[in-house]
């Protein structure tokens, strides 16, 4: 197939096409943003345009019109003279509308929408330079939620002079004083945060059984760096859900519970048969801090980008 293109008038073998709008919208992440190019197309011999069978076909294999799904980056004829945003370079295609121009429908016009859920990081704006877009980063919208409760925890001293671990899953001996007159134990009541990140993922990036893995690869770990402003040691990850959301977009739910004894509970020693050694005064001769023993990762690595864990951790772009 022979084909030219010249500031926007673009010839195939069977059809010539003329790009005669185009407009964007460029829309904050977690928005739309969109091109939309309208052409219009005419046969070489002035045949009658059937957009609504053979003609369609014959014009997205001669690229007069590209496919639904096509990247409006990589789809060669959209270009001259129009340049795009570069947060609406990975944009695809969506939909095409077509209209008969000349009565017997030897012309039509052709609009052709494409969109992205894609946003600039405005971090990487006053870099940015004309000539070169690959220098641009564009990010998909992520967030967290947070939910604060409490749990009930058995313990058999107070006031302990060591604190719970977070880089050990058994302490020393804690210290202390005896948790109640009667030598038992008393319950008290140990803040919990349950943290929920929400991350979109377009699947032509990576497939969502490779996120599936990589995700599947923290659960019941706990957290090795500083996460969403928790300590290390203090994060466990407790499962996840991937939601088709439209098109290759899915949204990746990761739940993960922080701790604020880092998911330690006082456990008193205990004798060969089972029961808790004690003292002459009725109290356990000793008692620590102990946890599960759990592997640790970073979870940090779940997100693609710096810039976008500030977002998520403030809610808003950091510029």
């Amino acid at each position: 197939m022979t084909a030219t293109l010249t500031k926007g008038h673009f010839e195939t073998q069977d059809y010539k096409r003329w790009l005669v709008e185009a407009s964007t919208t460029v829309a904050d992440i977690g928005q739309q943003s969109e091109v939309t190019l309208v052409y219009v197309i005419m046969e070489k011999i002035g045949a009658v345009i059937d957009f609504n069978g053979p003609d369609y076909w014959n014009m997205t294999a001669q690229q007069v019109i590209p496919m639904i799904g096509d990247n409006l980056d990589s789809w060669q004829n959209y270009a001259a003279p129009y340049v795009i945003h570069p947060a609406l370079r990975f944009a695809r295609c969506r939909s095409i509308t077509f209209q008969s121009l000349k009565q017997g429908g030897g012309a039509c016009q052709a609009t052709c929408v494409f969109a992205t859920m894609a946003a600039v990081d405005p971090a990487t704006y006053p870099d940015i330079d004309p000539e070169d877009q690959n220098d641009v980063i564009v990010q998909l919208p992520s967030n967290i939620e947070y939910n604060a409760s409490m749990r009930s925890m058995n313990v058999f001293r107070q006031t302990w002079t060591v604190a719970p671990p977070t880089n050990a899953n058994t302490s020393a001996e804690i210290g202390g004083t005896a948790a109640n007159a009667n030598k038992g134990t008393m319950v008290v009541e140990v803040p919990q945060v349950r943290i929920r990140l929400r991350l979109m993922r377009d699947a032509t990036v990576a497939q969502m059984k490779d996120n599936g893995t990589q995700v599947a690869s923290y659960l019941g770990k706990i957290n090795s760096q500083t996460f969403m402003t928790f300590p290390a040691g203090t994060v466990v990850c407790e499962g996840f859900n991937m939601i088709h959301l439209n098109h290759e977009y899915y949204e990746v739910i990761v739940d993960f519970l922080y701790d604020a004894y880092a998911h330690h509970e006082q456990i008193p020693k205990l004798r060969a048969d089972g029961k808790i050694e004690i003292n002459s005064n009725g109290e356990p001769v000793e008692v620590k801090w102990k946890r599960i023993d759990r592997t640790t990762a970073d979870f940090n690595n779940l997100i693609s980008d710096p810039n976008i864990g500030i977002l998520v951790e403030r809610g808003y772009w950091n510029i």
